[in-house]
């Protein structure tokens, strides 16, 4: 989980997942001291405190919730190898997926 993760598609409940190619700068960075940094186009957005609670396991994959903070907000999550889904498509929200590029 931690290391540095760019995101590499992104979709609503409605549209198709819209790609972005390797080095396009939309990044967490997760740190074992529990602290996390977003980075948009490469600057830092908005920087704060996370924490996982894994709900079950299929197979290689393991899934739950994830929770950040400033502002508070928790989401589904998902993580297999080296990818990391962060949000659900149920009731039309979004889901956002990550690549490891750093650990």
């Amino acid at each position: 989980m931690f290391g540095t993760w760019e995101l590499r598609a992104y979709s609503t409940g409605w549209s198709p997942f819209q790609h972005f190619a390797p080095g396009n700068g939309d990044k967490y960075v997760f740190k074992a001291d529990s602290t996390y940094v977003k980075y948009k186009d490469n600057a830092m957005e908005k920087q704060g405190r996370f924490s996982i609670n894994i709900r079950g396991k299929e197979g290689s994959m393991k899934y739950g919730t994830i929770s950040l903070t400033n502002p508070d907000y928790s989401d589904a999550f998902s993580i297999k190898g080296d990818t990391i889904n962060i949000g659900t498509s149920v009731a039309d929200g979004p889901t956002a997926q990550y690549v490891r590029i750093n650990y």
